[in-house]
């Protein structure tokens, strides 16, 4: 059969994700359709999506195959994950759609991909340098939240209430308590629209997503890279 290995890549940022298809066109309106719709299978993929918006993608072609076996094929997919290494700096969840190469994965890399894979945000300690952050912005700069979309960040916050809500039957410590009372009273700013809000508050509360206080306060802290499709950080 005849195999293409493409790639999407983040114009903004050089992420990449590698794939291998027979049809490269109903592969593409595939992945594209389910971004858009929020409905991606790759976290990753939908996070910078949902950031940087469909603009910032584009998709080609690194290699064609002809004659080739699912087999070769999948093992051409390893060779360019492992080239743009897009599985630990990039949007690949695994390292091949076969599993080729995992004897040649350390230890400490599987163990990321199986915190990721637990839910821990890959983005931890990390932030966006400010040529990151202006672009971000000028992607989503005059973008206002629509009644609908905030409709749905509400809906999808509410999914997560009583015992489905990962804290739920802990407490804060007093220090912890403290801590979250200052962050929450300084001012700070939604990166995709520029608009900066008096508190963390008031941010959630204005973007129709009044319970994800405690999401907006980890994202500017570092702890978090995103929380309901946005990026803030906190102004002094």
């Amino acid at each position: 059969m005849n195999l293409k290995i493409y790639s999407i890549t983040n114009k903004i940022n050089s992420k990449k994700y590698i794939g291998v298809t027979k049809d490269l066109d109903t592969r593409k309106r595939k992945h594209f359709w389910e971004l858009k719709n929020n409905r991606h299978s790759n976290e990753k993929l939908q996070r910078d999506y949902n950031v940087f918006g469909g603009s910032a993608f584009e998709v080609e072609i690194l290699e064609e195959l002809k004659y080739a076996t699912k087999k070769e094929g999948f093992k051409k997919e390893v060779f360019y994950i492992w080239k743009y290494n897009s599985c630990d700096d990039g949007y690949n969840m695994s390292y091949g759609a076969d599993g080729s190469n995992l004897s040649q994965i350390t230890d400490d890399t599987r163990e990321k991909h199986r915190q990721e894979m637990l839910g821990n945000t890959y983005w931890l300690g990390r932030k966006h340098t400010e040529e990151t952050k202006k672009k971000i912005g000028d992607v989503h700069r005059g973008k206002t939240v629509k009644a609908s979309t905030r409709k749905k960040l509400s809906e999808k916050a509410k999914e997560k209430t009583g015992e489905k809500n990962p804290f739920y039957g802990k407490q804060h410590t007093d220090r912890t308590k403290q801590k979250l009372r200052e962050a929450r009273s300084k001012k700070c700013r939604c990166i995709e629209t520029g608009v900066v809000y008096n508190s963390v508050k008031e941010c959630a509360e204005k973007m129709g997503i009044p319970k994800a206080r405690t999401h907006i306060n980890q994202v500017c802290l570092g702890k978090a890279r995103q929380t309901h499709g946005y990026t803030f950080e906190f102004v002094e």
